[in-house]
């Protein structure tokens, strides 16, 4: 099941880079492009899980907490962008900048509405993972959303689509404060469609070497993990798991960084070549 995600969610992201690439420059036609890619990878991942057998509760845990909100984010964040630039009024650069103000305020009411949500979702909590994410308890939960009675049982936890809700509403954030910036004439940096080809579990090496510098500062691992794999367009779908595996390797812990060192060498001796 694993496997087949990854591969499906590596799908997704090759085909955000190239809608990134078109050349149009309105938002509201990348992001309409967005949902219709995003809408048939669903349809791809509904159609796999209601046929898959998982093969214990860890499991089915995992891909309605962390896996399945991956995807589920990105529709409700694009479908949420198509929304706001289809109510932006054709007016001044002020006006628009208080509808955008606006938004914003709506975003931060979100969080705010849905406080003890977004709590455990930050806090990396468990001790409700069984009542949240389990198909088979999700009549007992106690934050149901108030669409829940309209959602495939056998897609869905309430609180699935509550974790997708929530980092679409944290992309949402981030969207809305660059386009106050665009009008406010502050320069900000051009997305641009970077991917990681070399195997996941060397990125990880990457990422773990570079919090044990503190290159960042002392942000939380899942900030700094889920930031540079947005970017990167490589997504690490357990990386605690992933960094057990490392750790507990009996011969080189960090292959990938001593190649990077050999070929790092390498390309230095012969950097004044290609002068």
């Amino acid at each position: 099941m694993k496997r087949f995600c990854e591969q499906l969610y590596e799908k997704l992201q090759d085909g955000l880079a190239e809608i990134r690439l078109e050349k149009s420059d309105k938002v509201l036609i990348h992001a309409r492009s967005a949902t219709r890619l995003i809408g048939q990878i669903l349809a791809e991942l509904k159609a796999y899980i209601i046929s898959y057998q998982f093969a214990d509760e860890e499991e089915e845990i995992e891909f309605f907490k962390n896996i399945f909100p991956e995807f589920n984010s990105l529709l409700i964040f694009n479908t949420l962008v198509v929304d706001i630039e289809t109510r932006v009024p054709e007016a001044e650069r002020l006006f628009q900048r208080q509808f955008y103000l606006d938004e914003l305020q709506t975003v931060l009411y979100y969080f705010k509405r849905n406080s003890e949500a977004y709590a455990y979702y930050r806090s990396l909590a468990t001790h409700s993972d069984r009542q949240y994410f389990l198909r088979t308890t999700a009549s007992e939960q106690l934050l149901l959303d108030e669409h829940a009675p309209y959602y495939d049982e056998r897609f869905y936890t309430a609180m699935t689509y509550r974790f997708a809700t929530i980092k679409a509403h944290g992309l949402l954030r981030t969207y809305i404060e660059g386009r106050i910036d665009t009008i406010e004439g502050k320069t900000i940096p051009l997305p641009h469609p970077l991917h990681f080809k070399l195997r996941k579990v060397y990125l990880a090496e990457l990422i773990f070497a570079l919090e044990a510098v503190k290159a960042f500062g002392n942000p939380s691992t899942r900030i700094v993990v889920e930031t540079i794999c947005q970017d990167w367009n490589c997504p690490i779908a357990n990386i605690y798991k992933t960094y057990e595996e490392i750790c507990l390797r009996k011969k080189e812990k960090f292959p990938f960084l001593q190649m990077l060192l050999v070929n790092a060498d390498r390309r230095a001796d012969h950097f004044f070549d290609n002068k």
